[in-house]
């Protein structure tokens, strides 16, 4: 089973490898200062501490050194994660009966949701595989195994302490130890805490500030309004098993009392805290990217297969061993389906839900050859950054690599709030100095074959056309009208192309 997983993680590696999102990209670009320059950030020389996800950075920076390339490491660790999901479904198995049933119907409906899968790069399956390890270690009672994983989650990213809490309160060998649990997941995360507390000036990333300044989009209805138009198979693959689960919670008080399945509170609760968690997003009052669905469609989808495998063994019949795979079929066949006429090319070109402005393969294009017509020259962002970034290897500056663009959020949320205030209580903003921009890529409706620069597409923000222009022109430029001086793929008049530098990763 686990040389399976492996093998269908490496399948959906080598499918996802060309089509990551701009924001795995951030991480990736994360990854590559760490690793190449012992340095947090995005850009060497500047700190910054927007990595949502540390243990994810950490992680992929160790292995980083070894292959000598983010993108690798990410296929790598994303197999190990593959494999540690199906160790944890089976174990979890273990505990509730379900045996190796549950890793065998419960590994395919997480790696190959179409949603999961378009979050490659990101902390979200690495925190779905600890996910499913904390439920196993609930299931069976294990304190010590529960207080180490709920660390480790905390690492991956701080909000999942909902999911950490309540599978605490609902894991009774858990609740009567919670000292100890507490004591064990604090020696695993306290010392990165402190560590970014004083080193890095804040025990939350920035990234609270800048998600929770972005205001677009409903959470609780995103999912169907904003992303099933242009992937509407990928969002009902990536539904299904999910809602199969809400349907298994919902008649949990009926099967708990099932003697073939002891241990399926632990499954139910890991159900309720996917929920909790989804509530603490909107609480939040974050916009909808598409990755903060990942964790709760997990959790979701683990109840479903818990209850295929449930059912033949509560009745032994032919007809109940039907039902099982209907179950399980109903949930695994969309995903399928989503993969088949969704997937276009082999490696695809583009995740199967995504949200950026630009394919990855144009964004790429556009990073390596900006080196050549910028040299040394510092540029803003055109608002997306991490795929830019990573393929020009230059100095691009927004408020994920210049925390100084942050510097007045900050000293407003200090003002605001006690808790901002104890967050950045090692950090000065005053001191904070911004990196100076000459150029600046911008974003205008597109595509404009006339004008130099790169025409684009994305599902969102449908043709545009990103164009390379002076800092000092930057008023007006919501106005696709607006006549402006472009530096871009292709000289303007007047205008001499910037000195091309060598350049390599």
């Amino acid at each position: 089973m686990l040389g399976g997983a492996g093998l269908l993680g490496l399948a959906v590696f080598y499918m996802m490898h060309r089509a990551l999102v701009d924001d795995a990209y951030i991480t990736l670009v994360q990854v590559r200062t760490l690793a190449e320059h012992g340095q947090w950030g995005l850009i060497p020389g500047h700190q910054s501490n927007t990595a949502t996800s540390p243990l994810n950075v950490l992680v992929l920076a160790a292995v980083t050194l070894v292959v000598r390339d983010p993108v690798v490491a990410t296929g790598v660790v994303y197999v190990a994660t593959s494999v540690g999901l199906a160790w944890a479904l089976t174990d979890l198995g273990r505990s509730t009966g379900t045996g190796l049933r549950l890793a065998v119907v419960g590994t395919p409906l997480l790696l190959l949701n179409p949603l999961l899968a378009s979050t490659m790069g990101l902390e979200t399956n690495l925190a779905v595989t600890l996910v499913m390890s904390l439920t196993a270690a609930a299931a069976r009672g294990s304190v010590r195994g529960f207080g180490l994983l709920g660390g480790a989650l905390l690492l991956t990213r701080l909000d999942l302490v909902v999911v950490v809490g309540v599978l605490a309160v609902a894991t009774p060998a858990v609740r009567r130890r919670l000292g100890a649990a507490a004591g064990w997941a604090t020696l695993v995360c306290l010392p990165w805490f402190m560590f970014s507390w004083v080193v890095l000036g804040s025990v939350v990333p920035d990234t609270l500030l800048i998600k929770q300044d972005a205001h677009w989009g409903n959470l609780a209805t995103a999912l169907f309004t904003r992303y099933d138009h242009p992937y509407k198979l990928a969002v009902v693959g990536a539904t299904t098993a999910a809602a199969i689960g809400l349907v298994a919670l919902a008649a949990w008080p009926w099967w708990r009392r099932w003697r073939e399945v002891p241990a399926s509170g632990a499954v139910a609760a890991t159900g309720l805290a996917g929920i909790a968690y989804m509530l603490t997003f909107k609480v939040l009052g974050v916009p909808p990217f598409f990755w903060y669905y990942g964790v709760p469609l997990a959790c979701l989808s683990v109840c479903a297969a818990t209850l295929a495998c449930a059912l033949p063994l509560r009745w032994s019949t032919r007809w109940a061993r039907l039902a099982g795979f209907a179950v399980a079929a109903a949930g695994l066949s969309p995903m399928l389906l989503s993969w088949t006429l969704d997937a276009g090319h082999v490696p695809l070109a583009g995740a199967l839900v995504r949200g950026n402005w630009a394919l990855p393969g144009q964004y790429a294009r556009i990073g390596e050859r900006l080196p050549h017509l910028v040299g040394n020259l510092p540029v803003h962002s055109p608002g997306e950054i991490g795929d830019l970034l990573y393929h020009c290897n230059c100095t691009m500056v927004d408020k994920f690599s210049d925390r100084a663009l942050l510097a007045p959020a900050i000293e407003q949320r200090q003002d605001s709030s006690w808790l901002y205030r104890l967050n950045y209580l090692w950090l000065d903003p005053s001191t904070l100095h911004r990196i100076r921009t000459p150029l600046r890529l911008a974003w205008q409706r597109g595509p404009d074959r006339a004008a130099p620069g790169w025409d684009v597409s994305g599902p969102q923000r449908g043709q545009g056309h990103l164009a390379l222009l002076p800092s000092t022109r930057l008023s007006g430029l919501s106005d696709p009208t607006r006549t402006v001086i472009v530096i871009g793929s292709q000289p303007a008049r007047g205008q001499p192309r910037a000195a091309p530098r060598h350049h390599g990763k």
